[in-house]
């Protein structure tokens, strides 16, 4: 019995493997970047996602609870206005800068976020991870849809990533010597 057990999970084990190896995502990279960018690739043409959830919040008035967009529940006597970022929600660059981007998930001026290279990670790979203006207590602070909000624990490591298709996208100039003869 535990020899089929074992057996069993390692099949599990195996074909999860094998499924997230075949992701249809990468994550997107400062190199990425550079690579997309030099070969004539504009980034507000390209389809970005966030990798896992966020969770903006922010304490309301009695009043504007009713006009609130986004959830607004009671939370110790506080009216608390929540926007809900899923995992794997498209969203697209508005603004550029020299290492950041800003990436909108719905439409809506002012209605985006800010990613760039993760400094803290100690790992060589750095990936665009999401910005705040502060952080405090675990708690990063956030301008979204002209009202401050924060960050809530875990959405501070969310990453970007784009389709691998994009990078099929690149053109290359690839061509072959014949040679030459007397």
């Amino acid at each position: 019995m535990k020899n089929i057990k074992l057996k069993y999970f390692y099949f599990i084990f195996t074909i999860t493997v094998i499924l997230s190896s075949c992701s249809p995502k990468i994550y997107f990279t400062p190199d990425l970047r550079t690579r997309l960018e030099n070969n004539g690739v504009d980034l507000k043409n390209i389809q970005f996602y966030n990798d896992r959830q966020v969770l903006l919040k922010r304490e309301i008035s009695s009043g504007e609870a009713k006009v609130t967009q986004g959830k607004v529940i009671v939370e110790n006597g506080k009216y608390i206005n929540i926007v809900k970022l899923k995992p794997q929600t498209p969203g697209v660059c508005v603004k550029k800068s020299y290492n950041g981007v800003d990436i909108s998930f719905e439409f809506g001026k002012d209605k985006s976020l800010s990613f760039g290279p993760n400094v803290t990670d100690g790992s060589k790979v750095k990936y665009y991870q999401l910005y705040a203006n502060e952080w405090k207590d675990g708690l990063g602070k956030v301008s979204y849809d002209y009202k401050i909000y924060y960050i809530q624990s875990g959405g501070g490591q969310t990453k970007l990533m784009i389709k691998k298709s994009e990078l099929n996208n690149l053109e290359i100039d690839k061509r072959t010597i014949k040679g030459r003869k007397l």
